[in-house]
């Protein structure tokens, strides 16, 4: 995955697979700090997505939305970056209204230390 990142350092199709398959595998590390190098680079390939795609966030769809920025609300949250996740879930809830995601982004703010689920919500839950 870095060398399909180094050859394609701009490419939204190989940032966001990387961001999200390392940030599924952190999630799964029950060390912080062995997971946190899996986190530090899921979070920084989901923020360079997102600002290779400033000017389609407005239409873009729910699904990849709510994914993008619930997969930084996330990461931020594990890096311990409570005031960057907290920017996101709001986000959710001020873009996205009346869907999974922000239902879930309010749930998180509501009790943050639950850590309840937020991404991987449009096709992998019912």
């Amino acid at each position: 995955m870095a060398r399909a990142v180094a050859l394609r350092p701009n490419e939204v199709a190989v940032l966001i697979p990387r961001g999200a398959a390392l940030l599924a595998a952190a999630m799964q590390i029950k060390e912080a700090e062995r997971a946190r190098p899996y986190v530090e680079t899921a979070v920084g390939d989901f923020e360079k997505a997102m600002a290779l795609q400033l000017r389609q966030l407005g239409g873009m769809p729910t699904h990849p939305k709510g994914e993008l920025f619930a997969a930084l609300a996330e990461g931020w949250s594990r890096l311990g970056d409570a005031q960057k996740s907290q920017f996101y879930l709001t986000r959710i809830i001020a873009d996205l209204p009346d869907t999974p995601y922000s239902a879930a982004a309010k749930a998180r703010l509501d009790n943050p230390s639950a850590m309840s689920r937020i991404t991987c919500l449009g096709c992998h839950t019912k």
